[in-house]
């Protein structure tokens, strides 16, 4: 069994104060059999046929000294929290960089919200080998960032927030984490998606795996016009990115993950 050995920093500013306690947070990676929709280590083992698991420890929440603000660099926190942690024990595969890094940010993210002060979750990758650091001898060549919330919508108008939130599923995590082991997304930059449907009339290139993958853009978590679902799972012939040329150990399956 391949490990990924993942290392999520809760952060939050005293501007941006978090809702939800590392408990929870630490549930919704790590746990195994707990949760009804399922972990990511839930999900990642599934659709790897238990090829692939993630394990780690949650730290935090750690609050930086500065304000809040939407192109906070997270890289700045490496030398802070150097002295608070072995950075050497998260690199399973022993390839001298360590796996992933999550930093969990407090609030919601951009692409629930639509709010440009909000940040929009993304993953950053490196050559191996480089990168921020060495942090007791491993480089820090894969990170990514998600949020804590997710903001609920007016069931009566779907394209309208609630003013609620609720702790995040798994979608944007099991998303940008996919990144740091290597797939890419599988979505249209072109930027002529249509906001109101989420769908570009006569564009066959515009979101093929929408509802049901992932790496898609309905997997990735914007509210889905086509489906009340938000179908996510791993794109068998992208597989052999994650270093297993036998997609067909990689299962196709479906979750609700509200």
């Amino acid at each position: 069994m391949t490990r990924s050995n993942s290392w999520p920093v809760l952060v939050d500013w005293y501007d941006r104060p978090h809702t939800f306690a590392r408990e929870r947070i630490d549930s919704l990676i790590f746990s195994r059999g707990v949760l009804p929709g399922g972990s990511v280590t839930d999900y990642v083992e599934e659709v790897s046929y238990g090829k692939v698991t993630v394990q780690g420890s949650v730290f935090g929440w750690y609050r930086p000294s500065v304000p809040y603000n939407s192109n906070f660099d997270f890289e700045t926190l490496l030398p802070d929290l150097d002295p608070m942690i072995d950075f050497s024990q998260y690199d399973g595969n022993h390839d001298g960089s360590v796996d992933a890094v999550v930093f969990v940010r407090s609030g919601v993210g951009q692409e629930d919200s639509h709010n440009t002060q909000d940040i929009w979750s993304y993953a950053y990758i490196y050559p191996l080998g480089s990168g921020p650091g060495p942090y007791d001898g491993k480089m820090i060549s894969r990170w990514n960032t998600s949020p804590e919330a997710l903001p609920l919508h007016d069931s009566t108008s779907p394209q309208d927030f609630s003013g609620e939130i609720v702790l995040n599923n798994i979608r944007v995590f099991g998303h940008e984490l996919m990144h740091n082991v290597g797939l890419p997304d599988l979505y249209d930059y072109d930027q002529k998606l249509t906001v109101s449907t989420f769908y570009t009339p006569n564009d066959a290139n515009d979101h093929p795996l929408y509802d049901w993958c992932i790496m898609g853009y309905g997997g990735y978590g914007v509210l889905s016009i086509r489906s009340i679902t938000r179908r996510t799972c791993v794109d068998g012939p992208r597989t052999s990115r994650l270093g297993d040329t036998d997609n067909s150990r990689w299962r196709r399956v479906s979750h609700n993950n509200q």
